[in-house]
């Protein structure tokens, strides 16, 4: 069973036209939430997998006006961090074995070196830790994003 898609826009919802966002491809639904989610939130989720399931059996049967209206509410529920992580797209392209070796060279150096402080990366971008964290506050800032 392939998981066609969980979300819409909130544009499509609000005008009653839903398009699907995001599709899962050829992956199971746990391959596709294994992905997304990694291993320790997949294990949390599959805590839940049979209220999950229960919850879409209830969502199938809907008629498409109360759908949309469920769509916006659950968008609503979600940070604006997690509304866009599940509208974003699958990247289902192959690891390719240069793509693996990039990894494993990434992984080496920071278990030798450790990685660069947070401060140092922003100072490249001319920024403070103090204008980071305004950025991360205002939500005014992402939506120019």
């Amino acid at each position: 069973m392939c998981c066609k898609s969980s979300l819409f826009s909130a544009a499509s919802v609000s005008s009653g036209w839903r398009e699907p966002v995001a599709t899962c491809g050829n992956a199971t639904n746990s391959e596709a939430l294994a992905a997304t989610l990694g291993a320790t939130n997949y294990a949390m989720a599959l805590d839940h997998s049979d209220e999950r399931q229960h919850a879409h059996a209830f969502l199938d049967r809907l008629p498409d006006d109360q759908l949309s209206a469920v769509c916006g509410l659950l968008e609503t529920m979600l940070s604006p961090l997690d509304r866009k992580l599940a509208l974003a797209p699958v990247d289902d392209e192959p690891v390719t074995p240069g793509d693996a070796a990039a990894i494993q060279a990434g992984i080496t150096s920071l278990e030798q070196n450790g990685g660069v402080p947070l401060e140092e990366v922003l100072a490249d971008f001319g920024l403070t830790i103090d204008e980071f964290h305004t950025m991360a506050n205002d939500p005014a800032s992402e939506d120019a994003a």
